[in-house]
């Protein structure tokens, strides 16, 4: 069982370097990495979150080796991607790859950011309604 949904922004970056006619441009190519780069962070932000209370449920025989194998294939198949994100970078330009996954970083926590404003002004939104005038 995987622990991951299907990686679209991965696929999403293949087709677009497979495209022939027309091919994709330099800039849909380096933009549909970076969002590939940001599933990647994402999922390694999940996989770091879960590792602690795994490892305890583990220790405590509350889950089977099977969930704790599934963990440790995710984790493996997370850092080859992180690596060929890193290598892919590096062919559109120099040492992109040393940077790709920070700026990825820095989009995915401005993006978390967001998200949890809109949590909260939805969450104000709700409160007010249903209340007589």
């Amino acid at each position: 069982m995987p622990w991951f949904p299907e990686h679209t922004t991965k696929d999403a970056y293949i087709s677009l370097l497979q495209q022939k006619s027309p091919p994709a441009t330099e800039l849909q190519l380096k933009a549909a990495l970076l969002r590939r780069a940001m599933t990647d962070v994402d999922r390694m932000i999940k996989l770091s979150e879960d590792r602690f209370a795994l490892v305890s449920l583990v220790q405590k025989g509350l889950v089977g080796e099977e969930l704790w194998n599934s963990f440790l294939k995710a984790e493996q198949e997370l850092q080859q991607d992180l690596m060929d994100v890193t290598a892919e970078a590096d062919t559109f330009k120099e040492d992109w790859g040393q940077t790709i996954l920070q700026t990825a970083n820095q989009m995915e926590l401005l993006k978390m950011d967001e998200d949890q404003k809109k949590k909260s002004n939805a969450g104000k939104d709700n409160k007010g309604k249903g209340k007589k005038k």
